[in-house]
């Protein structure tokens, strides 16, 4: 499978002697990355799996607290 980025520079990909195959680092990279974020929102939330694949970037609410601190909260559907 083709994996490509929309954005930014372009993939790199290097050559494992090995297999004899091209591996996308940059795919790798971000694919790495997402998985890392979802195992951290897991672990720091309590989220459930099924409520974690629900969420997206309108689920950060910015609330104001009185002193005019400012706290992301996660809003996670029912």
């Amino acid at each position: 499978a083709s994996h490509r980025r929309r954005h930014g520079k372009a993939n790199v990909r290097v050559l494992d002697l090995s297999a004899n195959r091209k591996i996308n680092v940059t795919f790798s990279e971000d694919a790495v990355f997402w998985q890392w974020a979802a195992v951290e929102t897991l672990r720091h939330t309590g989220l459930r799996c099924d409520e974690l694949l629900e969420l997206s970037q309108v689920s950060i609410r910015q609330y104001i607290r009185p002193n005019g601190e400012i706290v992301a909260l996660l809003v996670v559907a029912p």
